[in-house]
């Protein structure tokens, strides 16, 4: 992770999920078909220009990265899995910034302050946790790292679904913190794992954070078909699946 060519594939990754993030925002869980739109045109945006923007960011001179060769490398089960597990996890932050204004509206009744309480409570945390994250690697193995952060996100969102009012702003805090940076723990160990495919991977990142247009459909599936609570299960379950990695990443002494 000290490669400066994949820090730059890291920070556009950030930027993509960025853009998902307050796409949330705006389109909210009343309507289905914005994101049926948005995420039609983040696919074809990827497939278009991704494999260009690999090649001039993070590929050596003369080396020929195409979309066959980035997808050819998910026939490895761990790349595949850590990859799955980067794109759940930017599903799962999209969702919280699409779920958490029309929570606090229709339970609390805060209609007009709900998407400045959504960034004041998640969206600072995650930018706080990403800036503290050269300090936190050094004091804690990266294994470590993914386990607590995946535990606060898992946490944050058992209490925003379940808690009283207090208990589900403070769950939203702790759930910013512990989505700050899984995503780039996730990146670290594919890249450590493969290190010679690191185009392909670098790749296959960029890719995954186009989930961030998949799982919020899921979520307003949920939500009209029950409630706005229940939309919540489809983060909290690709945050079980990330949990399930440290378990995998141990077995595979993957980044520990």
């Amino acid at each position: 992770m000290n490669n400066y060519k994949e820090s730059r594939i890291l920070l556009l990754s950030f930027f993509i999920i960025g853009m998902s993030d307050l796409a949330g925002l705006y389109i909210g869980l009343e309507h289905l078909w914005p994101w049926l739109v948005f995420g039609v045109f983040l696919m074809l945006t990827g497939v278009s220009f991704f494999p260009r923007i690999v090649r001039a960011l993070g590929s050596d001179e003369g080396y020929d990265l195409t979309v066959k060769s980035g997808l050819r490398l998910l026939d490895n089960i761990w790349i595949s899995m850590l990859v799955l597990g980067c794109f759940l996890y930017t599903g799962s932050e999209v969702s919280l910034f699409t779920g958490l204004p029309v929570l606090l509206g229709e339970r609390y009744g805060m209609h007009e302050y709900s998407m400045l309480i959504t960034l004041g409570l998640l969206f600072v945390p995650i930018l706080i946790g990403r800036l503290l994250f050269p300090l936190i690697q050094v004091l804690i193995k990266p294994r470590t790292f993914l386990l607590f952060s995946s535990l606060a996100a898992f946490s944050g969102l058992i209490m925003l679904i379940l808690g009283a009012k207090i208990v589900v702003f403070a769950g939203i805090v702790v759930a910013g913190f512990g989505f700050a940076n899984i995503f780039r723990i996730l990146y670290s160990f594919a890249i450590n794992h493969l290190p010679e495919k690191k185009h392909e991977i670098n790749f296959l990142v960029l890719v995954s954070a186009l989930g961030g247009a998949i799982l919020p459909p899921l979520m307003t599936l949920m939500a009209f078909a029950a409630e706005t609570t229940l939309g919540f299960a489809v983060p909290l379950f690709a945050i079980m699946y990330i949990l399930l990695l440290t378990v995998i990443t141990k077995a595979l002494e993957v980044g520990s």
